[in-house]
C-alpha cells in the first residue's frame, strides 16, 4: 500500500488570506476593547487566524493522514471534531505565549485553561466543519487537454509487496484522499493506489463520472438517485455497503445527466 505523506502544499495556499484575515479582524477587536493599542490587536488576532485557521485547513487536507482510512463515516467525523478542538485550545494557548511575551508583564501559566480555550475549542469544530463542507463544494477547475488519454481498463494497487491490478468494472465508486485515491469495490473491499482522482477522472470509461471534489461513481451500480438539500442529491450504489454519496452543486448538471432531467 501507498505510504501516505503530509499535505502542506494544499492549506499553505490559503496562507495570505489568513494573514490578511487577521489584521483586519485585529482593527474590528481593537474598536471593540479586545486590547488595550493597535498593535498589540493586530499582532494577537494575526497569532489566532495563523494557529487556528492553518491548523483547521491542516486537519481537512491530510484527513487521509492523520485518521484511521478503514474508520466509518461517524468514526471519521467524531476524530475530526476531536482534532479541531485541540486546534482551538492548542490556539489560545499560543495567544496566551504571545499576549505574555509581547504585550504583559507576568509569569505565563502552562495551559491554565480559561475562557478563551473553551471559547476556540467550541469555535473551531463549527469552523473546522464549515470549512470542510465549502471546501468540498468547490469544482476545480477543469484543465484543457490537447490528447486523447489512454482509457483504464484495470488500475494498479500495492498489496504489501505485491502489486494487484484491480478491473475498473468492479469498481463502484473512487473517494479522493489528498494526492491519492481509495478504489471502493463492489464487494466491499478497498484499496489505495497511487493516483490522484483528478488523473483517474480523465482516463476512466464514461460510465464513471465524477459528482463531488472527493468522489467519482460508477453509474453502471447506482441504484437510486434521490433529492438532498440545496439543490443536491444523493445516490446509493449497489455495493455490498449500500453506500450513499451526496453529490455537490457544481456537479447537478452531471446527475441530471444521469436521470436525464431536462430543464
Amino acid at each position: 500500500m501507498a505510504k501516505l505523506e503530509p499535505n502542506f502544499s494544499s492549506p499553505n495556499r490559503y496562507l495570505p488570506t489568513l494573514l490578511l484575515m487577521g489584521p483586519c479582524l485585529g482593527i474590528a477587536g481593537y474598536f471593540m476593547g479586545s486590547a488595550e493599542n493597535i498593535g498589540e490587536a493586530l499582532v494577537i488576532h494575526t497569532v489566532i487566524c495563523l494557529s487556528i485557521g492553518y491548523g483547521l485547513l491542516f486537519i481537512i487536507f491530510n484527513q487521509g493522514w492523520l485518521l484511521n482510512t478503514k474508520w466509518r463515516l461517524w468514526q471519521r467525523r467524531g476524530g475530526l471534531a476531536i482534532l479541531f478542538v485541540i486546534i482551538g485550545v492548542l490556539g489560545s494557548e499560543i495567544e496566551q505565549v504571545v499576549r505574555k511575551l509581547l504585550f504583559e508583564h507576568g509569569p505565563y501559566h502552562f495551559f491554565r485553561l480559561d475562557g478563551g480555550h473553551a471559547f476556540n475549542a467550541i469555535l473551531s469544530p463549527i469552523l473546522g466543519f464549515t470549512f470542510d463542507k465549502v471546501l468540498g463544494e468547490i469544482s476545480p477547475k477543469e484543465e484543457p487537454t490537447t490528447a486523447t488519454k489512454t482509457l483504464l481498463g484495470k488500475i494498479p494497487v500495492k498489496k504489501g509487496d505485491h502489486t494487484i491490478f484491480v478491473q475498473v468494472e468492479k469498481i463502484a465508486y473512487i473517494e479522493a484522499s489528498d494526492m491519492y485515491a481509495f478504489l471502493h469495490l463492489k464487494d466491499g473491499q478497498k484499496h489505495l493506489c497511487d493516483y490522484a482522482l483528478g488523473f483517474l477522472a480523465e482516463r476512466l470509461p464514461a460510465s464513471f463520472l465524477r459528482i463531488h471534489r472527493k468522489y467519482i461513481v460508477n453509474q453502471n451500480h447506482v441504484t437510486q438517485i434521490a433529492p438532498h438539500l440545496k439543490g443536491r442529491y444523493e445516490l446509493t450504489l449497489a455495493d455490498k455497503l449500500n453506500t450513499k454519496l451526496v453529490s455537490s452543486n457544481s456537479y447537478t448538471q452531471v446527475i441530471k445527466s444521469m436521470i436525464k432531467i431536462v430543464d
